[in-house]
């Protein structure tokens, strides 16, 4: 029977907290240094789909 390395559970929630605790760390500093848009709710759709044409333009520059 072949051998499978488990990880067990603590180990996998302390690797997400981790990535979560850095993930937070960087986006408090973008907040801090003024690298961030302010959208209003009424404008949130439009915002939302002209990340998403940027996203596919890059993706079809890259493929």
């Amino acid at each position: 029977m072949p051998r499978r390395n488990i990880v067990p559970t603590d180990q996998l929630a302390d690797a997400a907290f981790q990535r979560l605790r850095e993930a937070a760390r960087s986006g408090f500093a973008d907040i801090e240094e003024g690298r961030y848009r302010d959208v209003s709710s009424d404008d949130l759709k439009d915002f939302i789909a002209e990340i998403g044409r940027r996203a596919s333009a890059t993706l079809r520059n890259i493929g």
